[in-house]
């Protein structure tokens, strides 16, 4: 048996974590929703082929594979054989004018594409249908009018060291530690905004920093623990992300 493409699988692990929880709400038009974000998101990731060759667009090859993983299929000839068969059903979604890409040609595309877009291209189209959902719902988890305060969502933010995942003939200094992971949740949709691994514990500050000003926290309180109560920090969830904080003290 040939052996899988890591790539792949990675995807569509990412995929159904993307859409699987807020599959289950009451939002009307998920679908239609999801693919305007993703078709905004897809449009903006670099396509370094040669333009005169080519017959499938970067974001109708992409929208074929992310629908492909979501229905269960973990192999390219899987993928393929299930475009063949939705096809009039891809169609209410992607350009199919020119058939359907082989698996051949969305093996080559994405071998192109290098993870850290891939992953980032994600990260943006969950958050952004979270903060639509959201948005459609209105509905709040705390309001009070006379204050003008109303709160829809709390985004945790919190580093975890996960023990025996270090690898003991590692050759690598990173591989001989135990993994780190900063992960930002929002709690109210039970999802992961953005899972990043770093060195050592300390660095959760820069990279809490980071994914902050990468965040629409409207209406939103952050969360975090003692390591991330810093005046930057503060600073970068009320005037960049526009959020609200509550951060330990000790």
């Amino acid at each position: 048996m040939a052996k899988k493409d890591t790539k792949l699988e990675n995807l569509s692990k990412t995929v159904h974590m993307l859409v699987e929880e807020i599959r289950l709400s009451e939002t009307e038009g998920l679908d239609r929703l999801f693919m305007d974000v993703y078709s905004q998101q897809a449009g903006m990731m670099m396509d370094s082929r040669q333009q005169g060759k080519v017959k499938h667009a970067f974001k109708n090859i992409l929208g074929i594979v992310f629908f492909g993983v979501l229905a269960g299929n973990d192999e390219w000839e899987d993928i393929y054989d299930f475009a063949v068969d939705e096809r009039e059903t891809l169609k209410n979604y992607l350009d199919l004018k020119n058939r359907i890409p082989s698996h051949d040609t969305m093996q080559r595309v994405f071998a192109i594409i290098q993870p850290g877009e891939l992953q980032g291209m994600l990260k943006e189209i969950l958050i952004q249908m979270v903060e639509m959902a959201g948005q459609r719902l209105d509905q709040y988890l705390y309001q009070n009018e006379e204050l003008d305060c109303y709160v829809q969502d709390i985004i945790a933010a919190d580093g975890k060291k996960t023990r025996h995942t270090a690898k003991k003939h590692g050759k690598e200094p990173q591989d001989l530690c135990n993994l780190n992971e900063f992960n930002v949740m929002s709690t109210e949709w039970g999802v992961c905004l953005s899972s990043t691994r770093i060195d050592e514990k300390t660095n959760e500050i820069p990279e809490m920093q980071a994914v902050m000003k990468g965040l629409d926290c409207r209406r939103r309180i952050v969360t975090a623990d003692a390591m991330n109560a810093q005046k930057e920090t503060a600073r970068v969830i009320v005037q960049e992300a526009h959020g609200d904080y509550c951060l330990e003290r000790v």
